[in-house]
């Protein structure tokens, strides 16, 4: 992720940023499935390895998230926000809710 071309100031912008990273975290473990973690590409002059590249698009995914859980807050509502608590809880996924929003739970 490029941050010199990466526009996270609205819910949109930042939706298709987040869709890019997604693609790109698939793109290296397909990678580093069918080569396996140590491998790297034969035409890459610094031999960066498979799972080094997996780990970068993660840490981009990540952030992307973040930014993505920004926005969903702003915009859900106090009721909405109510509602995904509740269902974050019953489906035991609230830590994950929670590194989402970390400023609403």
């Amino acid at each position: 992720m490029n941050p010199n071309y990466t526009d996270f100031s609205t819910l949109d912008s930042t939706t298709q940023h987040t869709v890019e990273e997604c693609s790109e975290l698939i793109l290296e473990a397909s990678k580093l499935r069918r080569f396996g973690p140590n491998s790297y590409h034969p035409d890459d002059p610094d031999q960066t390895q498979n799972i080094l590249r997996l780990a970068d698009e993660a840490t981009d995914l990540m952030h992307c998230l973040y930014m993505l859980g920004s926005h969903l807050a702003e915009q859900l509502g106090t009721d909405n926000l109510s509602r995904l608590q509740a269902m974050a809880k019953r489906q035991g996924k609230y830590h994950a809710l929670h590194m989402l929003m970390p400023e609403k739970f």
